[in-house]
């Protein structure tokens, strides 16, 4: 095993002076630009010229994490609190070679999810261990677990 070693990158600023285009979600690009928004904001009569940020919080849904995921088949089906469920199915297809319409991910409750409902380690984990054992699997996080495993939501900056 090789590697090399960086710096870590612990602040927004930081990350912000080290610089990166942004990737993509689900194929499509992150990043759209329309118009010529600084000669705009030189030419206009009036303007606002602020800048917002907010900082890391963590996702902590009344309800815990869960999920129930079986295979029939050549067909996964997932029954998860997801705001997600076409992205959830297009990723675990990606992650274990399917077809997206061979995974079905039924959502009828989701409950606060303030953007934390979505895809995760522990689904991925479900479906491994489901696949492997080759019998339906629930798994749920404890609050301790979501803590490790559900993101948050970054540092943000915004320019208006």
């Amino acid at each position: 095993l090789e590697y090399e070693t960086e710096p870590a990158v612990t602040s927004l600023a930081a990350a912000k002076a080290q610089g990166s285009e942004p990737g993509a979600f689900m194929g499509e690009p992150l990043k759209k630009e329309v118009g010529d928004a600084e000669d705009r904001l030189a030419r206009a009569a009036h303007k606002v010229d602020a800048v917002y940020r907010t900082p890391r919080y963590s996702h902590n849904a009344i309800e815990l994490h869960a999920v129930t995921v079986a295979w029939e088949g050549d067909t996964l089906r997932l029954h998860d609190a997801t705001q997600a469920v076409a992205h959830t199915a297009w990723s675990l297809a990606q992650v274990f070679g399917l077809k997206e319409e061979q995974v079905r991910v039924s959502s009828p409750f989701v409950g606060g999810g303030f953007g934390g409902k979505t895809l995760w380690r522990h689904q991925v984990l479900a479906v491994a261990a489901s696949k492997l054992a080759r019998r339906p699997v629930r798994l749920t996080l404890s609050r301790a677990g979501v803590y490790r495993v559900v993101g948050g939501r970054a540092p943000t900056e915004q320019r208006v």
